[in-house]
């Protein structure tokens, strides 16, 4: 709302309502303003977070997308009231030699601790870890730890993966 239409807004409430309540409506329509300014404030500690790792992060539809020199890229997001870290690498063939291809992610799977990787029908390789509740810069950082570590998993394998993976 614009200065001028509030000022309005609240002239029109002055002539018809006590102060006391005017104060508390213009009082709500100021935080939700501000709320609203702020809505992706919920990943700005997130984004703080991967940039102190050294990630370059930037807000895209499905959250944030970070990105790493030496790292697997990954986008972050809030889902199912925890913090959802995925990344996914596009595949050849969803017909190429499906047993084998599962049996790979359930071995990474067996070696992983927080992640899990699923291949799906249209034949790509995703790997996603969920971490319950929101934000908080020590569980983020042990989360984000045993990412690392489940990611490292990953790279151990990827000569068995790259038949199966474009380039």
């Amino acid at each position: 709302m614009k200065q001028d239409e509030c000022t309005a807004v609240a002239t029109m409430l002055r002539s018809t309502m006590p102060i006391s309540l005017v104060v508390v409506f213009l009082a709500g329509m100021t935080m939700l303003a501000s709320s609203l300014a702020g809505a992706d404030s919920a990943y700005d500690p997130i984004i703080a977070h991967l940039d102190f790792l050294g990630y370059q992060s930037d807000m895209v539809e499905q959250g944030v997308r970070a990105r790493h020199s030496s790292k697997l890229h990954i986008v972050v997001s809030y889902q199912k009231g925890g913090i959802l870290l995925q990344t996914a690498f596009p595949g050849k063939s969803a017909e190429q030699d499906v047993p084998k291809r599962h049996a790979m992610a359930n071995g990474v799977n067996l070696r992983t601790q927080v992640s899990r990787a699923v291949w799906t029908t249209e034949g790509h390789l995703f790997m996603s870890a969920w971490m319950p509740g929101l934000y908080d810069k020590t569980r983020f950082a042990l989360f984000m730890e045993a990412w690392e570590r489940d990611s490292q998993v990953l790279r151990d394998v990827a000569s068995d993966l790259k038949p199966y993976l474009k380039e």
